[in-house]
Formats: structure tokens, C-alpha cells, sequence
């Protein structure tokens, strides 16, 4: 599997969610630390940023990606980013790359993304400082643990 095909089947998983770039990032973050060796990973290359986790490559699959007219990416009003998920047909191969995952890491990416659109920007990023301390070492944003 490709770095952009797991990213068409993540957040495929989620059924037409959108996805904000942090939530992208940490969820990717989480895929790659918690299963990635089970899907033939891991596929990025995360470094301890300014809020957390961090592969800058992201941004550029994801521009492929909405190049291609697999994903789209829509501007928020107000802020310098876009929301992200899939087009119809970016939805079709995410589902088909899923389901050629095996079960258990399949159910485990779909929880994984419901559980990352739910949280805020400050629960997400608090939840994976408290998990991986190892990723606030260059962060701007703090939190109490």
C-alpha cells in the first residue's frame, strides 16, 4: 500500500467526515506508532513539531491527491486551512483499499478516525502529548498533564 492510499482508506473510514490537517496528521501519527507494522508500514516520517506529531510530505500527498480528483479540499472561512475528505470516487478506491486490509487493523483504523474527528484541536493534541511526551519536545502549545 501506498502512503496515498492509506490516506484515501483513512479517511474513507470515516464515510464522508471531513478532516482538519491537524486532525489529519495525528491521525496518520497514530496509524503509523499504533498498527503500522501490521499494514506494512510505517509510512511517514513524524517529528516532534510546534503541535506535536508532524510530516510536512503529508501536505503534498494530500495536494496530489485533490490534483487527481480524489480528495477535496475545502477552504474554512476565517482560517488559513481547509477541511479534507474524499470525493465520490476517492471515497470508492479508499473503501476498496480498505477492505483488503485484514480485519482487526481495518475496525481499529475506522474507531481510530471517528475518534479523531470528535476531539477539539486542544483534546487531540493534549491526548497525544499525555500518550507520546516524546512529540511535545519542540511544541508551542502546552499542556497540563
Amino acid at each position: 500500500m501506498s502512503r496515498e492510499e492509506l490516506i484515501l482508506a483513512t479517511l474513507s473510514s470515516a464515510a464522508g467526515s471531513p478532516f482538519s490537517p491537524v486532525q489529519i496528521q495525528k491521525l496518520l501519527f497514530l496509524i503509523d506508532r499504533r498498527i503500522g507494522r501490521e499494514i506494512g508500514g510505517p509510512y511517514f516520517d513524524f517529528v516532534p513539531y510546534h503541535y506535536g506529531p508532524f510530516d510536512k510530505g503529508i501536505y503534498a500527498l494530500l495536494d496530489r491527491l485533490v490534483k487527481e480528483g480524489l480528495m477535496e479540499a475545502n477552504a474554512v472561512r476565517g482560517l488559513k486551512w481547509n477541511l479534507y475528505k474524499p470525493t465520490l470516487s476517492g471515497q470508492i478506491i479508499g473503501d476498496q483499499i480498505l477492505s483488503g486490509i485484514r480485519e482487526k487493523p481495518r475496525s481499529y483504523i475506522a474507531s481510530l478516525a471517528s475518534y479523531v474527528v470528535q476531539l477539539s484541536f486542544d483534546d487531540l493534541v493534549s491526548a497525544i502529548y499525555r500518550a507520546y511526551p516524546d512529540m511535545d519536545l519542540n511544541s508551542i502549545f502546552k499542556v497540563e498533564r
